[in-house]
């Protein structure tokens, strides 16, 4: 099964009558794949999944026997779209909707059940010869004020929410002049992390989150919430004003002139969940007039040290502090009205 939502985790979790795979979080284009035998004799073979992303919840019969038989050279492929999962190695195509409601429950008639399961968080202190202090809460409970030394480990346990995933537990991380806060457990994002334990390392750039191998605050793409992004454009043209207009859909920044060799930046809070925050640029000079998207979070992500310079030249933008150097062409023009999210400068 292949996530293809648009920029949306997906949360799966597929059983048969005899089997529980458990809970499973597939990103952008990741496949998530089990195997198993088909009934020899009688085709009763089941297998049913629930797929939850944002506001939505839903079931389907990923595998029956009698409908899918050995599928194709024992593979069966699915696409999973918000309208319902697509087998992609049939030909043609086949796309179905999602069950009903009432299927549901003659889908588990004889499945186990899904029963709420505990998570504990781990948070274990790697700075650098510091004390943390760590304060940890969600909207119901507080969990009070934590120190722990180097290597030392905090846990708690809760049960997230059982149909709706909105547990959300936020913590406060004091050391020396440092002061940072994180989410330390989003549902959407962690689902039940690795076998319900989520294991966290603090370092002094952000949290680290071990999924099978330790990933860094900035390769895993999870920053701290006070991390700013800066994005710097210098007018690289020969001998030209340069007027700069830049928007998100919710930010107008407004209208700046650049003579040549001067810079303009601004700064924002990436998104921490969700990549998908997006400025567009309008630049203007003579007879020339075109957009770029100056910044897509997931092209640049945190850019090198929260900083993305760019060099504006006739043929388009160049990123200047990443190697080797990167350069793009112009918006076509057809894709304006998709960069501005209908907003038009």
């Amino acid at each position: 099964m292949t996530n293809r939502l648009s920029e949306r985790y997906l949360a799966v979790h597929c059983k048969d009558k005899k089997s529980d795979f458990g809970v499973h979080q597939v990103n952008v284009g990741e496949t998530y794949s089990f195997k198993f035998y088909p009934e020899v004799i009688f085709p009763t073979t089941l297998y049913f999944c629930h797929f939850t992303w944002l506001e939505a919840d839903h079931y389907f019969d990923i595998y029956v026997q009698k409908r899918d038989g050995y599928c194709n050279n024992n593979v069966c492929t699915w696409d999973i779209l918000p309208t319902g999962p697509c087998r992609t190695n049939k030909d043609p195509r086949q796309c179905y909707g999602w069950n009903p409601p009432s299927a549901v429950q003659q889908s588990i008639v004889t499945a186990v059940p899904f029963f709420p399961t505990k998570v504990s968080v781990e948070i274990t202190n790697k700075l650098s010869m510091k004390d943390l202090h760590l304060h940890c809460k969600d909207k119901h409970k507080d969990l009070g004020i934590v120190d722990l030394k180097v290597n030392e480990t905090y846990r708690f346990r809760f049960y997230p929410e059982f149909f709706i995933p909105t547990t959300l537990y936020f913590c406060h991380f004091t050391w020396l002049h440092a002061d940072h806060h994180f989410d330390i457990y989003v549902e959407y994002r962690d689902v039940y992390c690795i076998h319900n334990l989520c294991s966290w390392d603090i370092f002094e750039n952000g949290p680290s989150i071990f999924i099978g191998v330790q990933l860094k605050c900035c390769e895993s793409g999870i920053p701290l919430r006070e991390v700013e992004v800066i994005v710097r454009m210098t007018n690289g043209l020969s001998e030209r004003y340069l007027a700069v207009h830049c928007k998100d859909k919710n930010n107008d920044l407004g209208l700046q002139q650049l003579n040549v060799g001067e810079t303009y930046g601004f700064k924002f809070y990436p998104e921490i969940i969700f990549p998908t925050k997006l400025f567009f640029c309008h630049f203007i000079w003579l007879e020339e007039d075109h957009y770029f998207d100056i910044y897509v979070q997931k092209r640049d992500g945190y850019c090198n040290s929260n900083l993305c310079t760019w060099d504006i030249l006739p043929t388009g933008p160049c990123r200047t502090n990443k190697d080797p150097r990167q350069c793009y062409g112009w918006n076509p023009p057809s894709a304006v009205q998709q960069s501005n999210n209908t907003l038009l400068v």
